[in-house]
């Protein structure tokens, strides 16, 4: 009987240190964001706005300090905000990014928009428009490397986006 409960719990430790080593990096694989380029970054945060309007993706694309910024009750707004964007069926297309690394490391770069188009149906008057998205979104992006993987230096709290622009 002894024998029999060190053969088990040798068996347990060996399949917790299989589930440790195997399944939980395979876990985390997509659930942590990041993109492998500084294009990539920007680009699937474009698309997490106009394409998919999912309020997830787009914090997944954005460095995790500037994620953590974002307080419950700005959390519980934006998923609110991005419920309502559904309405609009939008679509981005022709995306032309730029990138130019900012040090030797290639750990920061900028991501400039160079073009894109923004097809969307308004839900109100049912009429599709098109616009330039280089006149509705920012040039350039701050891009930073972080653990291997590249983020959008983007604030998303609006207390965090009103001292980014100066304002109180």
């Amino acid at each position: 009987m002894k024998n029999r409960a060190r053969k088990t719990g040798a068996y347990n430790l060996i399949v917790a240190v299989l589930v440790v080593f195997l399944v939980v990096p395979l876990v985390g694989i997509g659930c942590g964001g990041g993109f492998s380029t500084p294009q990539a970054a920007v680009s699937e945060m474009l698309k997490a706005l106009f394409d998919k309007r999912d309020w997830s993706a787009l914090r997944q694309t954005v460095l995790p300090e500037r994620a953590r910024e974002v307080t419950d009750e700005e959390d519980m707004q934006w998923r609110e905000q991005f419920k309502e964007l559904k309405e609009w069926e939008s679509k981005l297309s022709d995306l032309k990014l730029q990138t130019k690394h900012e040090n030797t490391e290639k750990t920061e770069a900028t991501v400039s928009l160079k073009s894109g188009e923004l097809t969307r149906k308004n839900p109100a008057t049912k009429e599709r428009e098109t616009l330039d998205l280089t006149k509705i979104m920012p040039e350039t992006y701050k891009v930073t490397k972080v653990k291997g993987k590249w983020y959008v230096d983007y604030p998303l709290s609006p207390s965090a986006i009103r001292a980014t622009n100066g304002e109180q």
